[in-house]
């Protein structure tokens, strides 16, 4: 028995103590439900939108302040060329 299986089966002995005095609750999520996944790993843009509402967080499209976002990266492109030491 390697030190990894022994750790793996302090830490199963450990969760099955915090199920059983109810400290925790393993509940079974659906993959389309899992809100971490946006976080995680790419995914197509309608499930990190759907995810992301469903986290609280508002569409891009709200917080863009900037009309258009390739003229203002354009600038700032161009400001970091400006600085001189």
């Amino acid at each position: 028995m390697t030190v990894r299986d022994n750790k793996n089966i302090i830490r199963n002995i450990i969760v099955r103590e915090l199920l059983s005095i109810e400290a925790v609750r393993l509940d079974h999520v659906h993959t389309d439900e899992i809100l971490a996944d946006p976080l995680t790993k790419g995914l197509a843009r309608e499930k990190v939108h759907n995810t992301s509402m469903k986290m609280g967080l508002l569409p891009m499209e709200s917080l863009m302040m900037v009309t258009n976002l390739n003229d203002w990266r354009s600038k700032e492109i161009g400001s970091m060329g400006n600085n001189k030491l």
